[in-house]
């Protein structure tokens, strides 16, 4: 688990930049993998509770779906060394 968080941590990072930066690409990249894995788990759990409950789709279940895109998106832009 501690080689996954070092390389989520440093993905994006290149050598010439200065240690501030560093730190706030690290800090987001470390919040985002932290959301994913949150939404990750909170879809699971929604979706199954819905389909037993036979509940129709609510904004509230969308945006969590919306969000585990959005999470993913940035971690793989990020992989690409994308920075703004």
């Amino acid at each position: 688990m501690r080689k996954i968080w070092n390389y989520i941590s440093n993905l994006g990072l290149k050598e010439d930049e200065d240690e501030l930066t560093r730190r706030t690409i690290m800090l987001s990249n470390k919040l985002n993998f932290v959301m994913l894995i949150l939404m990750v788990l909170l879809f699971a759990t929604v979706v199954p509770v819905m389909l037993l409950t036979h509940d129709p789709m609510s904004y509230g279940t969308l945006r969590v779906a919306i969000l585990l895109g959005f999470t993913l998106l940035n971690l793989g832009i990020a992989g690409f060394g994308f920075q703004p």
